[in-house]
Order: C-alpha cells, then sequence, then structure tokens
C-alpha cells in the first residue's frame, strides 16, 4: 500500500498486457486473464495508432472529457470555481491497445491544469516519450487490488476497457475505495456490437456474425464485451451515488449525412478494419472452434460490409458518473 498524501489527488488510468512476442501477440489479443488483458499490444498495432486518433474517442463531450467531473471537483462549497490544488496527481485506467489517445487525453488535462501531476499506469513499457513536463506514466495493474490508499483520489477516470475486465463489480468497488469522499467516477466504454435502425443490417450478415463472435466468445473466455449495459448499477452497487449517464450512437462508415460523424464513422471504421484479425482470430478458432476455411471469407465481407453506405449501422458508447458520498 502507498502511503498517503495530503495532496488532492486525480486518477486517470491504463490496463494492458505485458509484452511478447509479435507471434505471441497476433495469436492472443483476445485472450482470459492468465494473460491479464484481452488487448494485448503488438508491433503493427502500435505502429498504426498515430493514424487514427479520434476513433478511440469516438464522441465529442460538452467541454471535453473529464471536464464535467472536474468542473464540479473544483467547486467550493460556496459554490464558486477554485483551481485545482498545486500537487494535484492525475492518472488514466484505459486500455493501451489505444496508446495515442490515452498520452493525449493525460496531455490534454496536463496542459489545462499545470500544476497538477498526472499519472499513467499501464502494465506496458511501450509509452509515449512527447508528453508535458507534469505527465509520466506507472507499471501497474489495475485488474487486482490496486495500491493506491483509501480515499485517495478526488477523480478517478477509466475508459475502454470492454474485453479486459473478468468482474466489473470488483474494479469499480477498488475505484470506490480508493476515491476521495466527495469525489468521482467517470466510466467510458463502447458495446462493440453493430446496432441498426433501419434494417439495412440484414444486407450484411458478416456484421451479424461478429455481433455473435463478441456474444459468443466473451462468454467463452469470462470476458463480456457489453457490461457498458450494466455500469450504471454495478457503480451503484460499488456505492457510489448520483449516477448519471450519457449514451452516443456512433456511426460507422462514411453513410450519415452528417460531417462531423461522417468523420467520426470513417476513423471508427478505420479503427475496426485495421485490426480485424486482432479482434476476432483469437475466438474464431480457439475459443468457438468454428470452421477455419471460412475465416478469411469472413474478414473479406467484413471489409465489404464497413465500407458499403447502404448499410447504416452504429455502436453504442457511454459514459457513466457517479459520486462518493461525505460520510462513506
Amino acid at each position: 500500500m502507498r502511503p498517503e498524501s495530503p495532496h488532492q489527488h486525480f486518477l486517470l488510468t491504463f490496463l494492458t498486457t505485458p509484452d511478447k512476442s509479435t507471434a505471441q501477440q497476433n495469436a492472443l489479443k483476445m485472450v482470459p486473464a492468465t494473460e491479464n488483458s484481452g488487448q494485448a499490444i503488438d508491433g503493427a498495432s502500435q505502429s498504426g495508432l498515430e493514424e487514427k486518433p479520434s476513433a478511440h474517442h469516438p464522441v465529442p463531450q460538452p467541454q471535453g472529457y473529464l471536464e464535467p467531473v472536474a468542473a464540479q471537483a473544483e467547486d467550493d462549497d460556496d459554490g464558486t470555481d477554485s483551481a485545482l490544488e498545486d500537487d494535484v496527481q492525475v492518472i488514466s485506467v484505459e486500455s493501451s491497445r489505444k496508446h495515442w489517445s490515452a498520452a493525449n487525453l493525460c496531455s490534454d488535462f496536463a496542459d489545462k491544469h499545470p500544476n497538477v501531476e498526472v499519472i499513467g499506469t499501464d502494465l506496458s513499457p511501450m509509452q509515449p516519450a512527447w508528453v508535458p513536463p507534469n505527465v509520466k506514466f506507472e507499471l501497474e495493474d489495475a485488474t487486482g487490488s490496486w495500491t493506491w490508499p483509501d480515499n485517495h483520489f478526488d477523480i478517478i477516470h477509466i475508459r475502454f476497457l470492454i474485453g479486459a475486465i473478468a468482474d466489473w463489480g470488483a474494479l469499480f468497488k477498488e475505484a470506490f475505495r480508493c476515491c476521495n469522499t466527495d469525489g468521482f467516477i467517470e466510466s467510458g466504454e463502447i458495446n462493440p456490437t453493430f446496432c441498426c435502425d433501419d434494417g439495412s443490417i440484414e444486407n450484411a450478415p458478416a456484421l451479424q456474425t461478429w455481433n455473435t463472435l463478441g456474444i459468443e466468445g466473451g462468454k467463452g473466455f469470462g470476458r463480456s464485451f457489453r457490461e457498458v449495459e450494466n455500469d450504471v448499477g454495478l457503480l451503484r452497487d460499488a456505492g457510489f451515488v448520483d449516477v448519471q449517464s450519457v449514451e452516443y450512437k456512433v456511426p460507422v462508415g462514411g453513410w450519415t449525412k452528417d460531417e462531423k460523424l461522417r468523420r467520426v464513422g470513417q476513423f471508427l471504421r478505420a479503427t475496426i478494419e485495421n485490426d480485424l484479425e486482432g479482434y476476432t482470430m483469437m475466438i474464431w478458432h480457439n475459443i468457438l472452434n468454428w470452421p477455419k476455411d471460412e475465416y478469411q471469407i469472413f474478414l473479406m465481407d467484413m471489409r465489404k460490409a464497413l465500407r458499403n453506405k447502404r448499410v447504416h449501422c452504429y455502436m453504442r458508447v457511454r459514459y457513466v458518473y457517479g459520486r462518493k458520498e461525505k460520510n462513506n
């Protein structure tokens, strides 16, 4: 357990798998707890991250990510705003398949709050070098017991851990323990199920196969890809109050007429396309044991479906906020 600190703290974190050879990584991108996380990093995935920043934070939030809860944390009891205290520490819990996004989040927050020490915790030593001077990274595993003291952080930020967490209830309970009284938690996740409101997905059976892979594969190795549907209840069960959620429909591909959403959809499509095998190969071959000779056909059909503007599919992204009461 780490020693107590008299300063106000913020928690934003990362989560990844320790380095393995590229061959191992390619075979273990969706793996059970013995490999720590279903979201391993390999050279190919790392090299492509700089090209797709927006896909990993696909929906704009008012005031930017973290700012709604950061603003509340800065309020004095009389309702007036006050700057964050000196020596504040910030840490982010996030899948580091999204190194670009994670580093960008920490950097943006650190730039806005220069007196804050921003700490990114991770299981991987592969970290960006170009970050503000008040940002640093530490090796830490968010899936076990957290090494931080009780009532330590004023804001805890968790994002994009779908497929990496076996017990979300335990994760949120650790967050509650380490959250300061009257502190806040923010969790943002994407449900990777392809949704559709007009029935056009019926013309893209590969997308329906993807959905089945996620549901059945998650059951197979104990990592649900649909936990976003339960996050409000899990936060409340952990002890947080005033739990609120905001949900977005994020288009996949360039089919929408809205220019901003079309760009977002193109980034999300590129993210999925660029690592289709990483998302599906382990589940297809090792978990569900589907016919090997059909896998390459599935990949080809997926790419066609993702680029078909007549298929109006989207994924759901939800951010959930909660607070720890003073009497806890």
